[in-house]
């Protein structure tokens, strides 16, 4: 595997290239991203990772094509063998070229801009603590196992979260367990409408054929994740 040289150049890029040429289409930071432009652009292909190993000694540590133009990509082309980029000959770069580089970066800007507000609104349901949401599963699981059994105490011993939960709120074991299960189920439901909406969008933009339909994709998201009830 490649090693570091310098912490600031821990970002591991990622391309969408036409399948024909091997020209640039898109550059990002996103291993998804590229994936998923991957699948919605007919005759392209992702590579990952491509500023290694030849692309990590930049003084000011960054990849070069990290700053480029979007409109300057498909002046590079990917040579797999010795992961490196040449120029792109120029009877490759068509207008047919160009027209599918300016799709693939308005469907970069917005597949990312969905992920980016999706990530932002689901920081309320998550945790930062380390095996966390293990812990979330098993209480859910040990409150159901005690409200199927009819809240009978005699399992009380084999839900440890449920007792604990009870004693710290000073409330009885069944109301604890109706507790948890309901916090459970409002993050369940939070985390599907926002997977909801982010399955909703992808699609949109898989089939988006035009800059301008992709721009109003985007504003409809936003209106729909922070707007509409």
């Amino acid at each position: 595997m490649f090693k570091l040289k310098n912490s600031r150049l821990e970002k591991h890029y990622s391309i969408l290239i036409d399948t024909d040429t091997n020209a640039v289409l898109a550059v990002s930071e996103h291993t998804y991203s590229a994936l998923f432009l991957s699948e919605c652009m007919f005759n392209t292909q992702a590579r990952f990772g491509v500023n290694f190993p030849n692309y990590v000694d930049s003084l000011l540590g960054t990849f070069f094509l990290a700053n480029a133009d979007p409109q300057e990509y498909i002046n590079w082309t990917w040579h797999g063998p010795e992961r490196k980029f040449i120029k792109t000959k120029p009877e490759n770069i068509t207008d047919e070229l160009r027209a599918r580089a300016s799709l693939a970066e308005s469907k970069l800007k917005a597949i990312e801009n969905i992920l980016k507000n999706i990530n932002s609104t689901r920081l309320k349901v998550m945790t930062t603590l380390h095996f966390q949401d293990q812990i979330y599963a098993e209480k859910r699981t040990q409150a159901l196992a005690f409200k199927n059994s009819g809240y009978n105490d005699n399992i009380l011993a084999e839900c440890p979260y449920v007792t604990q939960y009870a004693e710290l709120e000073e409330i009885s074991p069944r109301q604890a367990a109706d507790d948890i299960l309901l916090k459970a189920e409002i993050s369940s439901q939070y985390l599907a409408s926002t997977e909801l909406l982010r399955l909703h969008y992808s699609n949109l933009i898989k089939k988006a054929t035009t800059g301008e339909e992709l721009r109003k994709i985007s504003k409809d998201f936003v209106a729909d994740i922070y707007y509409n009830p």
